[in-house]
Formats: C-alpha cells, sequence, structure tokens
C-alpha cells in the first residue's frame, strides 16, 4: 500500500487571508493505491475509514495473467471493467483518481510482432 499526501496546512478558524508568512496553508488532499485484485476486499472500507480521497488503481500485475479478464494480449479489456471498479470506489465515497495499465511487453521493448 502506497500512500500520498498533497496539500497546503490551513489553521483552524482562519481564511486564506488570516494566514501571515509564517504560516502555511494546507488543504489536504489523500491518495493511496490498491490492487486489481483487491477492488473486492476490505480495502476500500479501511482506506476511507482513515479519511483517503482518492484511489489510484493498480493493475500491471494482471497484464500477463492467463486468462484473466485484463490481459490485453488475450483479447480486447472492456471499459465496462474500469467503470464497475470507479463505481465501487465511489460507492465508498472516493474518487477514482488514475487507473494504471500495462501495455503489452512487445510494445515498449520494441520487440518482434509489435506492430501486429
Amino acid at each position: 500500500m502506497q500512500s500520498t499526501l498533497c496539500g497546503r496546512w490551513q489553521p483552524p478558524g482562519t481564511n486564506s487571508k488570516d494566514v501571515n508568512e509564517h504560516q502555511t496553508r494546507y488543504d489536504i488532499l489523500l491518495q493511496d493505491m490498491i490492487w486489481w485484485e483487491d477492488i473486492e476486499s476490505d480495502w476500500l472500507d479501511i482506506l476511507r475509514a482513515i479519511s483517503v480521497d482518492t484511489i489510484h488503481l493498480e493493475t500491471r500485475a494482471c497484464a500477463d495473467i492467463a486468462g484473466h479478464e485484463l490481459n490485453i494480449n488475450e483479447g480486447p479489456v472492456f471499459p465496462k471493467l474500469f467503470a464497475q471498479a470507479r463505481e465501487k470506489v465511489e460507492t465508498k465515497g472516493m474518487k477514482l483518481y488514475n487507473v494504471f495499465y500495462s501495455c503489452p511487453r512487445e510494445i515498449p521493448l520494441g520487440l518482434n510482432g509489435a506492430g501486429s
């Protein structure tokens, strides 16, 4: 699991006009990564419980598994799968920010048959 914290902190009860040069304002956004295999598990509940706002969905491990629904070497992967994943994340009160999807190894490695 990998978390990202970004933003600017602001003291409670103040607005940006009240912040002086010695204070920094933070609007905090928490992002975490979840593996495709874990989208059906309790991880989304756990991540929401610790106030994670956005999810990075990691699918690279699935791209070359024989018979896996995300294996693009065996046929097209339909957007419906990713729409269902987004729905699962949004049902928990978070946003699906990023889906990391891997292409066949032949393409970036320039191996024979990459253009076919």
